[in-house]
C-alpha cells in the first residue's frame, strides 16, 4: 500500500462525501419535474446541512444512548459503503472488503440502526417512521441480493463487478470457478435409462 493509494482513499470518500447532497437535489428536481411542480435548487440539501450544524440536538428525556449513537452508525456504514465501491481506482487499501454481499449487509445495518433509534423513544410517530423502514427493506433488499447473486453466478465470483472489469485479465484466459450452470446440475438429478 503506497501512500498515493492512501491518498486516492481519501479523495474518493471526500469526493463522495461531497457529492452526495448534490445528488439528493438532483434527485429531488427530477422528481418535482415528473410532478408537474416548480423544482427546488439543487443546492438546497447543501444549505439545509449548513443550517443543522447551528442547531442543537433534540433528544427525548427517555431515549436511550442507542439513540444518541445510531446516527454516527449510521453515517459510519455509509462512508464505509462508499469507500469499498472503486470509483477513482482499484488498488485502493478497502477495496478487499469490496464485495456485493457486504456492501447489502452495510445497507442493511445502517437500515436496521435507523429503524432501532426511531423505535426507541417509543412514539408513534416513531414506530410508524421504523416500520415503513423495515418495509422498504423486507422489499427492496432480497431484490438487490437476486440481482447480485445472478451476476455472481454469471462472473463467478461476488466481488464488485466494476472492480473486476477495470482490471487488466487477458481476455483469453480461462475464468476461475465453477461454470454458471454448474449450480443447477446439483438440482435436477440425472436421467436413468429405462
Amino acid at each position: 500500500m503506497t501512500p498515493i493509494e492512501i491518498l486516492t482513499q481519501a479523495l474518493e470518500l471526500t469526493a463522495a462525501l461531497a457529492a452526495a447532497p448534490l445528488f439528493v437535489g438532483w434527485i429531488n428536481q427530477c422528481r418535482a419535474w415528473l410532478q408537474n411542480r416548480s423544482a427546488p435548487s439543487v443546492w438546497l440539501p447543501y444549505r439545509g446541512i449548513r443550517k443543522l450544524f447551528f442547531k442543537d440536538a433534540v433528544i427525548a428525556r427517555n431515549a436511550s444512548p442507542l439513540f444518541r449513537i445510531a446516527p454516527y452508525i449510521v453515517f459510519g456504514t455509509m462512508v464505509v459503503a462508499a469507500a469499498i465501491i472503486p470509483s477513482m481506482g482499484t488498488r485502493l487499501p478497502l477495496t478487499t472488503a469490496a464485495d456485493a454481499i457486504a456492501l447489502v449487509g452495510l445497507l442493511a445495518t445502517a437500515r436496521v440502526f435507523m429503524s432501532l433509534a426511531a423505535m426507541d423513544v417509543g412514539t408513534a410517530f416513531g414506530t410508524l417512521g421504523a416500520r415503513r423502514e423495515m418495509m422498504v427493506g423486507f422489499l427492496a433488499e432480497p431484490a438487490l441480493l437476486m440481482v447480485i447473486f445472478v451476476a455472481s453466478m454469471i462472473s463467478s465470483t461476488t466481488r464488485n463487478s466494476w472492480e473486476l472489469s477495470l482490471t487488466s485479465v487477458p481476455t483469453s484466459a480461462p475464468v476461475p470457478g465453477p461454470k454458471p450452470s454448474s449450480g443447477w446440475n446439483i438440482a435436477i438429478p440425472p436421467k436413468t435409462p429405462p
